[in-house]
């Protein structure tokens, strides 16, 4: 406990601040319960578990089913009422 409260010491100093004691007590404390939760973690075994990148196991459905295509339109504006100069022209109905 003593080289943690050492480096976190040397930490505040680097920072430039100033940190009360009971301050470091807390941040070592804290430190101490969150090592102690790895170490259980690390105590887990882990033989003959298959390495997954998902939970569930799940089949990619597409969100759409109209044929998706990556050649470039000739007139990207062709679906567009009103176009000038390149440019989208919505005409505000009152």
């Amino acid at each position: 406990m003593e080289k943690i409260k050492k480096q976190i010491k040397q930490l505040a100093d680097d920072l430039l601040f100033d940190m009360p004691e009971e301050d470091i007590n807390e941040i070592c404390n804290e430190f101490q319960s969150i090592e102690k939760q790895l170490r259980s973690i690390n105590n887990v075994s882990v033989v003959g578990v298959q390495p997954t990148s998902f939970s569930i196991e799940f089949e990619a459905t597409p969100f759409r089913e109209d044929v998706i295509s990556t050649e470039k339109d000739a007139n990207p504006f062709s679906n567009c009422k009103l176009v000038k100069d390149q440019y989208v022209v919505i005409k505000n109905e009152k």
